[in-house]
């Protein structure tokens, strides 16, 4: 073996660098995969947060605008009904707290609608909204210049959050002539639009107007702009677009921002994510990956340091048993306790030694030439053994990586529809707790805070004449009868929730068995053993569409089940069945959502004969090509990416089948049209018997 390089070393070292490739390219590509994905999808949040709320503000001002024209049409007459008019004109508008009007551009000197009951919300006096103060901030230059204005109007204290919105009227005369010009100025209650954007706890998002004076934001009132939005705000000004995004810096720091402009530029929404912020769990699952490659790496080094013992010992020791016959020692024999080709080679050899050994014997005085023909046979020999060997390595070699890669694959698909509806399911329940739970924990903590607020001021008396008072809501009932119930009604609420959390649970609790079963099936990389057993199929179908449903939902597809057949017993394994029904329900989902457009629709029927029942799937997704047609059933043929399939499904799909002792065939596939797949099963005939008796 000296001046040798090992076989072991040269497998060992081809293997250790094919997985670290391996898994250095999948880190990689998976990092730059999923930074792409999350930059867009940031992108695409901000981009929707901003626009809609451009778009709520431009209805806003829109409804606004059309009252103040309304009003300012009888602005120079003082009747009383004219009045009266105007006020059923704006008096039942929620957003609006003040409308008056200008004749001069330098004061308000003239009042249609003050809201009371604001005043007496935030403790205000008429003073702190027709003041000197709150008037002088009114931009009534810009109103005059540009006939329209936006700005964020600052009362006592400021507590009260209001917009403000003026225009210029002209008033004109039958020829159409101007003879008048004044300005109307309202203040605008935002508290709807306040609340939209106080849920986007992800970004951080203001409305400023052309100025790039701030008008409100998620966080509350604030004195001035953050530095990061203005550096948006600037580049919005440069940018021709009305509603965009792009990604920028400060201070070295990276952030993914969008703005949308409204009223022609006069007001603009901003939102802003810092880049760390959003990117924080591609660095966790850059790291779990990184640890997870190493495990495996780990793993498959350990396995093929084994596996190439295994091959090199015996190899081993049929070299050492040559090379004591190589010294003249015929007598040797060459021991191989496997039961492979290496066996029968060093079987060869004893053979051959035993062989040499008598002719050696018998030959001793044979002439040089007959000495000859020996060493020649024998390099032969040599030459034939190591091709053989050769030869040997790379069969097991290419057999163990195909038998691995195989099941390993077929275990991945299979897990891939049971995992794909618990995260659908735990998304559904996320966004249950998110919203009726956490209402009912507003509400709770608000009448907890009120009654301990009526405790503070007047001790038990004070809380059981508050509870006395009549409500709001309900004249008829007092407020502890409306306070008991709202408490009935959240604990009813909470009461269906838990019921639907115990269903999701034992969901989420079956499919991870499901799970289990499949990877354990997978563990001895053979074919698993069926339990077969008489089941409902049309149960069976229905198991398979509630954990489908949820990922069904996701894409607005609507299930038509019509189970008609009239015997639906059949022998089969559940767990397989299931899995089949999956398989293809899956792939159907997939194909819709490649169409892009239609309206979603698949449809399961059941039918049935004297042996057989059969089941058809058909979707309205984009179908398959003729060519593709013929190579469907063919192992790890897909026409998907690697990360939406691995061409195994209906490779498994029909040998669960025909282990049933059926089959599943394809009905008819049309471009832009739809697929249909019949699955057939024989049905247990004693059944059938006893039915048609």
């Amino acid at each position: 073996m000296e001046g040798m390089f090992s076989i072991r070393y040269k497998f060992l070292g081809v293997m250790t660098f094919l997985l670290l490739f391996c898994v250095g390219l999948y880190l990689f590509l998976a990092t730059k995969i999923y930074i792409e994905d999350k930059t867009e999808l940031i992108f695409d949040y901000n981009r929707n947060v901003v626009s809609n709320l451009t778009s709520d503000l431009d209805d806003l001002f829109q409804r606004v605008g059309d009252k103040m024209k309304l009003a300012a049409h009888f602005y120079q007459q003082k009747e009383g009904r004219t009045q009266k008019l105007i006020g059923d004109i704006i008096e039942n508008s929620e957003e609006l707290a003040f409308v008056g009007a200008s004749a001069n551009y330098k004061n308000l000197d003239q009042t249609f609608h003050l809201d009371k009951e604001f005043l007496q919300t935030y403790n205000l006096t008429e003073k702190d909204v027709l003041g000197e103060s709150p008037s002088a901030l009114i931009p009534f230059e810009t109103i005059q210049k540009q006939g329209e204005a936006i700005w964020s109007v600052v009362l006592s204290g400021n507590v009260a959050p209001l917009l403000g919105y003026g225009k210029s009227v002209f008033q004109t005369d039958s020829r159409g002539q101007v003879i008048d010009q004044f300005a109307v100025v309202a203040y605008i209650r935002p508290e709807a639009l306040y609340k939209e954007i106080s849920q986007t706890a992800l970004s951080e998002v203001i409305v400023t107007n052309q100025n790039g004076d701030l008008l409100f934001s998620e966080s509350g009132r604030q004195n001035q702009v953050s530095h990061e939005v203005m550096t948006l705000f600037e580049r919005s000004k440069d940018t021709p677009f009305s509603t965009h995004v792009l990604q920028f810096e400060y201070l070295g720091k990276k952030f993914l921002g969008a703005f949308s402009k409204g009223q022609g530029g006069r007001y603009i929404a901003l939102s802003n994510i810092p880049y760390d912020k959003a990117f924080l769990a591609v660095e966790h699952l850059i790291y779990r990956s990184a640890i997870l490659g190493s495990i495996l790496f780990t793993l498959a080094v350990l396995g093929a340091i084994l596996l190439s013992r295994s091959i090199t010992r015996p190899i081993d020791t049929l070299i050492q048993g040559m090379g004591r016959v190589r010294e003249g020692d015929l007598k040797t024999k060459i021991e191989i306790q496997t039961k492979d080709e290496v066996a029968v080679l060093a079987q060869s050899f004893n053979s051959m030694i035993y062989d040499l050994n008598s002719s050696r014997e018998q030959l001793t005085e044979a002439n040089r030439n007959l000495e000859d023909k020996v060493k020649a046979r024998t390099q032969e020999l040599a030459i034939q053994n190591q091709a053989v060997k050769e030869a040997q390595e790379a069969l097991i070699r290419s057999t163990r990586l195909a038998s691995i890669g195989e099941v390993a694959g077929q275990a991945a698909h299979e897990v891939l529809n049971p995992l794909t509806s618990i995260i659908s399911r735990i998304q559904r329940l996320k966004n249950e707790v998110t919203g009726d739970v956490k209402d009912s924990l507003l509400f709770l903590t608000q009448m907890h805070q009120d009654w301990l607020q009526d405790w503070k001021q007047g001790g038990m008396p004070q809380l059981v004449a508050a509870w006395e008072s009549a409500s709001k809501v309900d004249p008829g009932k007092t407020l502890f009868e409306e306070d008991l119930e709202n408490l009935r009604q959240v604990t009813e609420v909470h009461r269906h929730n838990q019921s639907e959390l115990q269903k999701d649970l034992e969901f989420l609790l079956g499919e991870s068995h499901r799970i289990n079963r499949i990877v354990s099936s997978m563990r001895s990389l053979s074919v698993s053993h069926s339990e077969k057993r008489e089941h409902s199929i049309h149960k069976l179908i229905d198991r398979s569409v509630v954990i489908m449903a949820d990922l069904a939902e996701q894409q607005s597809i609507q299930f038509q089940v019509r189970l008609e057949a009239q015997n639906d017993t059949c022998r089969v394994d559940e767990d397989e069945f299931v899995q089949s029904m999956t398989n293809l329900i899956r792939n159907a989902i997939q194909a819709i959502e490649e169409a892009q457009g239609v309206s979603g629709k698949l449809t399961i029927t059941t039918g049935s004969d004297e042996k057989r029942l059969y089941v058809d799937i058909e979707d309205n997704g984009v179908g398959m090509s003729e060519e593709n047609q013929q190579k469907i059933f063919k192992n790890q043929f897909t026409t998907k990416s690697r990360d939406r399939g691995t061409g195994l499904g209906l490779g498994i799909t029909r040998r669960f089948l025909r282990g049933f002792g059926g089959d599943i065939e394809l009905l008819s596939s049309r471009r832009n049209i739809g697929t249909r797949f019949r699955l057939f099963l024989p049905l247990l005939q004693t059944n059938a018997k006893e039915r048609s008796a």
